[in-house]
C-alpha cells in the first residue's frame, strides 16, 4: 500500500510538472536595458545578460545590447528586418511547438524620431508596416491573448524611443514531446545514412569472396 502511494505521488508530481507552463519574459528599452528571463512557478533565471564575475577595483563599461547597436549603426528599419528574419527562422524550425505557445503579454511602444522631419515621416510609415506585419506573423503562428501596440512619430525629438515587453508561455509537456520527436527523427536519419554504407560494405565483401 505504501509503495502504491509513493508511486501515485511521483506520478502526480510528474503530471503536475508537465502541465505547468514555463514562461519566457523579454524586455527591451532602447539604449537602456534588455533582459531575457525564464520563469517556472516561483523560480526565475536570467538568460540574458549573462552574469559577469566580479572584478576587484575594476568596473566594466556597460556595453550596448545587440538591438541598440544595430539601430545605431544601421537604423530602426534594419533592426526590424533582422528581427523578422529571426522570427521566420524560429517558425520554420519550431512550428509544432509554436502552435501550443501562448503570448500572454505583448506591449510595443515605438516613437519614431530623427534629426530630419521628412525622414521621420517616412520611417514612421515603414515602421508601422514592419511591426504590424510581424504581429500578423505571430498571430498566425501562435495565440496572442493580450497585446498593446503604440507607434507614433515625434518631430521634436532627435532620437527614437522603443520599449518592448513580451511574455511567452508554453506547457512543458509540449516541449518534451517536441524534443522526443526531434530525437526520433535524428535517429531515423542516422540509421538511413548508415544503411547504405553497410550495404556497400556487404557488396564489396561478396565481390572479394567471389
Amino acid at each position: 500500500m505504501t509503495g502504491l502511494i509513493i508511486f501515485l505521488s511521483i506520478l502526480a508530481l510528474i503530471i503536475l510538472i508537465l502541465i505547468t507552463p514555463i514562461g519566457l519574459n523579454i524586455f527591451y528599452r532602447y539604449e537602456s536595458i534588455m533582459y531575457v528571463k525564464l520563469r517556472y512557478l516561483v523560480f526565475s533565471y536570467t538568460l540574458y545578460p549573462a552574469k559577469k564575475k566580479k572584478k576587484a577595483k575594476k568596473k566594466d563599461e556597460k556595453k550596448p545590447d545587440i538591438i541598440s547597436s544595430t539601430i545605431k549603426e544601421k537604423g530602426l528599419l534594419e533592426a526590424i528586418r533582422q528581427v523578422a528574419e529571426l522570427l521566420k527562422l524560429v517558425m520554420e524550425t519550431a512550428g509544432k511547438v509554436l502552435r501550443h505557445t501562448v503570448i500572454s503579454k505583448l506591449n510595443v511602444r515605438i516613437v519614431s524620431a530623427s534629426d530630419d522631419a521628412a525622414k521621420t515621416a517616412i520611417e514612421y510609415g515603414s515602421v508601422c508596416a514592419g511591426v504590424y506585419t510581424l504581429i500578423a506573423a505571430l498571430q498566425n503562428a501562435m495565440k496572442i491573448r493580450r497585446h498593446n501596440i503604440d507607434i507614433k512619430p515625434d518631430f521634436d525629438k532627435q532620437k527614437p524611443e522603443i520599449e518592448v515587453d513580451i511574455t511567452v508561455r508554453i506547457l512543458i509537456i509540449f516541449v518534451v514531446t517536441a524534443l522526443i520527436s526531434a530525437l526520433f527523427k535524428y535517429m531515423k536519419t542516422q540509421k538511413s545514412t548508415e544503411n547504405p554504407k553497410q550495404k556497400k560494405g556487404m557488396s564489396e565483401n561478396e565481390r572479394s569472396s567471389d
